[in-house]
Formats: C-alpha cells, sequence, structure tokens
C-alpha cells in the first residue's frame, strides 16, 4: 500500500513538470515568433509612374480685361462700358452666338483728380479654331489682357481612364528594372499616391500638334520586394 502510494505521488510530479515544461515551451516559441515579426524589415522602393495623351479639345475659355482711365468719373464709366461692350460684341461675331459670354468684374478706382474702370468678361465657346484671330482682334480693339485661356476635352472621363493605365505601366516598367538591377523579386504594390492630371497646352501647341492639347499625368508607387 505504501509502494503504492509512492508510484502515485511520484507520478503527479512528473506530469506537473512535463505541463511545466510544456508552457514554458509554449511561451518560447511564442516570444520568438513574437520577437521576429517585430523585428522584421519590410524592404520598399518608390517610383514614379508618367504618361502623356494628346486629345482634341471641345471648348476653350478665358477671361478677358479692359482698364481706361479718365479725369471726368460720368465720361470715364461712359467709356468702360462702351468699350467693354465693344468687345463683347467683337467675340460673339468671332466665335459665334451659342458662345457663353458673361460679364465678371468691374472696379472704380480714383487717384488724386482721375479715375480708372476695369471691365472683365468671360468666354466659353466650342469654337477653338478662331481662337487666336479672336484674341489679336480685341487687344486690336483695347482690351487690357486677355488671360487663363483653358481648353477642354468632353472626353475627359477616358482621357483620364487611359492614362491612368499607362501612368501604372510605366510604373511597373521601372520597379521591374530597379528590382532586376538589384537582384531581388518584385512584389506587391503598398501604396499609390495620385497625382492630379495638368493640361500644359498652349495656343502655339494646338498650330503644332494638329490641334490637340497634351494631357499629363504621373503617380508615385510603392512595391515590396525581397
Amino acid at each position: 500500500m505504501e509502494n503504492f502510494n509512492t508510484t502515485e505521488t511520484s507520478n503527479k510530479k512528473n506530469i506537473s513538470k512535463l505541463i511545466t515544461l510544456g508552457c514554458l515551451i509554449i511561451i518560447a516559441v511564442f516570444s520568438i515568433f513574437t520577437f521576429l515579426k517585430t523585428n522584421k524589415t519590410i524592404s520598399t522602393i518608390s517610383v514614379t509612374g508618367q504618361a502623356d495623351i494628346s486629345a482634341k479639345p471641345d471648348s476653350v475659355k478665358f477671361v478677358v480685361t479692359r482698364v481706361n482711365a479718365g479725369n471726368e468719373i460720368s465720361l470715364a464709366i461712359d467709356d468702360g462700358n462702351n468699350g467693354i461692350d465693344k468687345l463683347i460684341t467683337i467675340s460673339k461675331e468671332l466665335v459665334g452666338a451659342d458662345a457663353e459670354i458673361k460679364k465678371t468684374f468691374y472696379q472704380i478706382t480714383s487717384s488724386g483728380t482721375s479715375f480708372s474702370i476695369a471691365n472683365a468678361f468671360s468666354v466659353e465657346t466650342s469654337k477653338t479654331d478662331n481662337i487666336e484671330a479672336l484674341i489679336k482682334k480685341l487687344y486690336q480693339n483695347g482690351a487690357t489682357t486677355v488671360s487663363n485661356i483653358t481648353f477642354e476635352s468632353k472626353n475627359s472621363k477616358n482621357v483620364e481612364t487611359t492614362l491612368r493605365k499607362d501612368v501604372y505601366s510605366d510604373a511597373l516598367s521601372k520597379a521591374k528594372l530597379i528590382a532586376k538591377s538589384a537582384n531581388k523579386h518584385l512584389g506587391r504594390v503598398l501604396s499609390i499616391t495620385d497625382d492630379d492630371t495638368s493640361i500644359t497646352s498652349t495656343i502655339e501647341d494646338l498650330k503644332t500638334n494638329n490641334g490637340s492639347i497634351n494631357v499629363s499625368k504621373s503617380a508615385s508607387v510603392i512595391y515590396k520586394i525581397w
């Protein structure tokens, strides 16, 4: 009976030791896993994809400003009103009655005994071919400035979609080249920073680009490598 009790006690001690050892092993494995996970360094490369595309403009917008001066306020105001109305009439003649023309600015400035009158109007038209001739005629008839000339395309959504594909394709090609030169494998995309689309065409660009505008886009892409 005494030997039986001794054996039972010994077995309990062994089981307790095994449980303790098992717990220690689990804790050790978990600690090592946590250490490796927290100290794992992710290698990355960052590239900038770029693309350009040409598109036919469907409309153009610009602002016309006229400034005149005079010593008599009423005469100066009449001169300003008559002058800006004349420029609006010229614009309608060259771009057509369907153009959207709005007066956007009117200001009187006093300087001692003289007065300065500033008037402005905006024009939006689909007749992009006559813009250069119109601008010249506006200056010849008293316009002070013709500014904020912006060409736009109604097909902007499709242009944007095509540009995005070209930009990401360019970024991928650059990333593959860099990874290969560094003897690394290219992994998944970690982040993309999409830049704004810009239209940089001028009237001179239209003349040398078959009447098309140049649209450009870029994006920064970060890839994982190992």
